[in-house]
């Protein structure tokens, strides 16, 4: 997770695509929250979400964007 303060982590995307979905998911492959979908603008986006409702542990967060994805791991702490 980006800098937490209060439980609001933020991922930080430098991207532009006209089909996007970006979304976190658990360590079984469930997604936990969606984040956006649709069209990303040209440019540097942040999406802060509050990580104090996920259980401990490891999640993905996974960008498509244009048939593209990327995957950053994380990992929730106690």
């Amino acid at each position: 997770f980006g800098p937490a303060q209060f439980g609001m982590p933020a991922l930080f995307i430098d991207a532009g695509c006209d089909r996007a979905s970006l979304g976190l998911f658990d360590a079984l492959g469930n997604q936990v929250l969606r984040m956006t979908e649709g069209m990303l603008a040209q440019g540097k986006h942040a999406f802060q979400f509050d990580a104090q409702d996920l259980r401990p542990g490891a999640y993905v967060a996974r960008l498509h964007c244009d048939g593209v994805v990327s995957t950053l791991p994380l990992v929730r702490v106690p």
